[in-house]
């Protein structure tokens, strides 16, 4: 019991015991159901599992306990979206949003009551280490960068360069045409943009988006599209990656 009462959770840069919110039981492990479905073949026994490598969202609910006095305060705090991390597990950070209501009911009476309430957090399935690692800037191709998570870790990559050219991340390679003072890539939200990250431009990319594998990954690039009789057709001249290292 004494190991409940003094466990915490941050939201948004925030811990619940700066409000008074105690937790009435303790943070567990959720991992993401995969994504796909089961196929029945003709002729052959069992099924196959249809899948596309994703994971589904979690959720994932406290019940908590705090004085009437911090409510309005706790109703506001615990509102959209934002990073979430819990006590015992301090260097995972989850991407979180609140979406389902809040109720709070009196439990005990008293001039200063308590209140209890449940608050539900829809995450992404892949908390990321905590804290974030720092940007891994590249200015020689050939150069190694070490992935210490347990799974594959979506980028966020900033490329300073023009022309054509081609990069390659671990095992895979994207391509880029006609690129103007830089370009920048993000795994995560799947699209590309000008070096600004004003516009997108996605029509100067070709391949799978960037995919960090768990362990040692080779960074190098090519200048040059297909096609072009010499390298100086393009001109990489330094790779910034913001690497969102994740959990399982």
């Amino acid at each position: 019991m004494a190991r409940i009462q003094s466990s915490w959770f941050e939201f948004n840069g925030r811990k619940s015991s700066d409000l008074g919110v105690r937790l009435m039981d303790a943070h567990g492990f959720s991992r993401g159901e995969s994504r796909g479905s089961w196929e029945e073949v003709a002729g052959r026994d069992g099924a196959i599992w249809l899948g596309d490598g994703a994971a589904g969202a979690i959720e994932i609910k406290r019940a908590c306990m705090a004085p009437a006095t911090k409510l309005r305060q706790i109703a506001a705090w615990l509102s959209g979206a934002g990073g979430l991390r819990f006590s015992g597990e301090e260097s995972a950070m989850y991407d979180a949003r609140v979406v389902q209501k809040i109720d709070f009911r009196r439990a005990a009476p008293g001039a200063n009551p308590l209140y209890e309430f449940t608050v539900c957090f829809s995450c992404q399935p892949h908390p990321r280490l905590w804290p974030e690692a720092e940007l891994l800037e590249i200015a020689i191709s050939g150069a190694q960068i070490t992935n210490p998570g347990a799974a594959t870790a979506l980028p966020r990559v900033e490329i300073e360069g023009s022309g054509s050219f081609s990069l390659t991340i671990g095992k895979q390679t994207m391509f880029f045409t006609g690129v103007e003072d830089g370009i920048i890539v993000d795994s995560e939200l799947r699209d590309a943009f000008t070096a600004d990250g004003a516009l997108l431009a996605n029509d100067k990319i070709a391949g799978d988006f960037f995919e960090i594998q768990p362990g040692v990954n080779g960074v190098q690039w090519l200048n040059g599209g297909p096609g072009d009789d010499a390298d100086e057709s393009g001109a990489v001249r330094r790779v910034v990656i913001t690497p969102r290292w994740r959990c399982v």
